[in-house]
Formats: structure tokens, sequence, C-alpha cells
């Protein structure tokens, strides 16, 4: 995100979404103007920091998954918000390490993945379900 602008809409449909740019408008108390906010919201676009849905004054924004990946959380104000009304997702996303395989692992250590993950496909593969079953009840006792 290149300025503060930017980076207030993206905490705006951080905190609000899905969310369209009347409200954006309302949440920032109308300091801009509909094409400002329009040009930041197609730039947040065009980088992957958010989706839109739908067409014309009923498009709604929403954050994509590199959006999530790259918010900056303060944990200061993050737990002063009652647990119950914290914004969370209610399940894991197995796409965040499919989409940050390319930034957390290098070439080299994703080969070595790749060839742990064949490996253990393959003895899984050949294990027996009481063989598997004594592995599980040994992991959890």
């Amino acid at each position: 995100m290149d300025t503060p602008r930017q980076k207030e809409i993206f905490g705006i449909i951080l905190r609000n979404e899905p969310i369209g740019i009347a409200e954006i408008l309302v949440k920032m108390k109308a300091k801009f103007s509909v094409p400002t906010i329009n040009r930041d919201l197609s730039k947040l676009k065009a980088t992957n920091f958010i989706l839109s849905e739908g067409n014309g004054p009923g498009t709604k924004y929403r954050l994509n998954l590199k959006g999530l990946v790259h918010a900056h959380v303060n944990s200061d104000s993050y737990f002063e918000i009652d647990v119950d009304d914290r914004k969370i997702l209610e399940k894991y996303n197995p796409a965040i390490i499919v989409n940050l395989s390319d930034r957390l692992f290098t070439s080299d250590e994703l080969l070595i993945l790749n060839k742990l993950s064949q490996k253990y496909q393959k003895k899984i593969s050949t294990t027996s379900v009481d063989n598997f079953k004594r592995e599980f009840e040994r992991l959890f006792n």
C-alpha cells in the first residue's frame, strides 16, 4: 500500500467486509471524493490486497488472501476488544501455505518438502489400519 489513505481504506475493509464505497466514505467521514477512493480501491485490487464483488454502486469489497496475510495487526488494540467481538476466521485456510510457499521457502526447501511429502504418502499407503491407529495413540498419550 502506497499511501496512508490506502492503509486507512484497507483497515476499514478489514474491519467491515464486505463493504461498499458509500460505507467506506462514511467511515472516512467523507474526507475524500468518490473518484479518489475509487482510484485507491483500484490500486488495492491491482496489488491483490482486496477483491470486489458485483458491479456499479452495489460493488462490495473484501480482503484477498494476500491482504489478510499482510494486514498490520496492532496487538494492543486487538486485545482491547472483547474476545466475543473480535473478528476471527472460523477455520484454518490451507490456501495460505500454497499462496505463500514461494516466499516462505527457498526452492531447495520446497524440493525437500516435496520429497518428504511423497515419502510420507508412500509410507501411509502401505501402512495397515492397526499400525496407523497405534501411531496415533502414541502421539496423543
